[in-house]
């Protein structure tokens, strides 16, 4: 790891006119010369942050930090603000802020490594390369922690790797954002390591199967696709990918996720509060590795355009995207699915919109995530992983 730079040394390190120039609120739009200059510059900045306050020793990418320490919150940060959500958050961990630190970094660490992967087929640089493998490695160290429970098992790895094989937490999101990076990341292992994305798909299906495709969340409900439907974005391109590389017989339960599916495509076009901005950012992900593991029904792309214009109605001309009347950070995951999106779709311009996203989070300070964060103003490190992914996608 790199040495931590003081904050005010670092938020200002390298940015220049920037923040001044794209700041949320201002009306000038720049050329479209100013603006590949201004956001190469700011994914430099991103870049040097995520290297340096983000990534922890394994590899795996902080969910949050801390805006005052740039490092991981402690305890007696959170503890006077230990309000409903974070209780309900931290309810199956005996380390509340390790919880909090590691609440989504297997989705930031997918899709970090996905972004390193597309810099990599931009630029070429073995730096690239070298930490989509390291971020694709924690992804699979987790899973191997989670083998000790059951294998095909993907722990949230509350308070990092160490304890990753003691957590009770699992979630739809962690599951599918890894399974798109190991997914893109096939290509670039060396045997061993597909050997090993093999076994997890496997592992990661027959898990599921023998849970009808079902599992508890934090003991509050139970995750079926018919009532939670971006469960979707999951269990499609697991099935797929491994019916398609692993053993044909994984396909024959697709043919159950048929009334989920055409539910998902008739809310698809109703209102714009029908799907929350994450939940997009999964279906889009998900769905994209399906097609291209093979998944011929038109209704995934179908449904991809349509999720991605309802959640463009969220977002202002400035670029801010909210949701329950707050802004939030977790627009940049969706518009990262921007340059995936298939045949026509209900508006224009979606690489506009997503510049115009990227335009209005220059800096980290910006960077929020108005659920649990908000009750200890976090950095929201999956935000910054998803601008970077968003950057590279568009630059290719």
């Amino acid at each position: 790891m790199k040495p931590i730079m003081g904050r005010r040394h670092f938020l200002l390190a390298g940015m220049g006119g920037v923040v001044a120039a794209v700041r949320p609120g201002s009306s000038a739009i720049p050329d479209r010369g100013q603006l590949a200059s201004r956001l190469e510059e700011v994914a430099r900045y991103y870049q040097a942050f995520t290297e340096n306050h983000l990534i922890d020793t394994d590899g795996l990418v902080r969910t949050y930090v801390s805006p005052k320490t740039l490092l991981p919150f402690t305890l007696a940060e959170i503890r006077p603000r230990f309000d409903e959500r974070l209780r309900d958050l931290c309810q199956n961990s005996a380390d509340p802020a390790g919880a909090l630190t590691y609440e989504n970094s297997l989705m930031a660490t997918g899709e970090f490594a996905m972004s390193q992967i597309a810099r990599y087929q931009h630029t070429g640089a073995p730096a690239a390369l070298a930490l989509a493998r390291r971020s694709v490695r924690a992804i699979l160290n987790v899973a191997i922690e989670g083998r000790h429970y059951m294998p095909g098992y993907l722990p949230k790895p509350h308070g990092g790797l160490a304890s990753a094989r003691y957590s009770h937490e699992m979630s739809t999101d962690q599951y599918t954002k890894a399974i798109a990076a190991l997914d893109q990341w096939r290509p670039y292992a060396a045997a061993a390591e597909r050997d090993e994305i093999l076994r997890f798909l496997a592992d990661a299906s027959e898990f599921f199967v023998a849970r009808r495709f079902r599992f508890p969340w934090r003991q509050k409900l139970i995750v079926e696709p018919h009532v939670h439907l971006h469960a979707l974005a999951l269990y499609l391109p697991l099935l797929q990918l491994a019916g398609t590389l692993v053993d044909r017989k994984y396909l024959q339960h697709l043919a159950q996720f048929e009334g989920p599916l055409e539910t998902t495509r008739q809310r698809s076009r109703s209102a714009r509060d029908a799907h929350r901005f994450n939940e997009i950012s999964l279906f889009l992900d998900g769905f994209d590795v399906a097609i291209r593991a093979g998944n011929a029904d038109r209704r995934l792309s179908e449904i991809m355009g349509e999720l991605f214009a309802r959640g463009v109605e969220k977002i202002d001309d400035v670029g801010l995207g909210s949701e329950g009347g707050q802004t939030t950070s977790w627009t940049v995951r969706m518009v990262a699915g921007a340059t995936l999106l298939r045949g026509e779709s209900r508006f224009d311009g979606p690489r506009a919109i997503a510049e115009r996203v990227l335009a209005a989070y220059p800096n980290v300070d910006l960077m929020r995530v108005r659920s649990y964060s908000d009750a200890v103003d976090g950095i929201d490190g999956v935000g910054v992983a998803s601008w970077l992914l968003t950057y590279w996608r568009l630059r290719l």
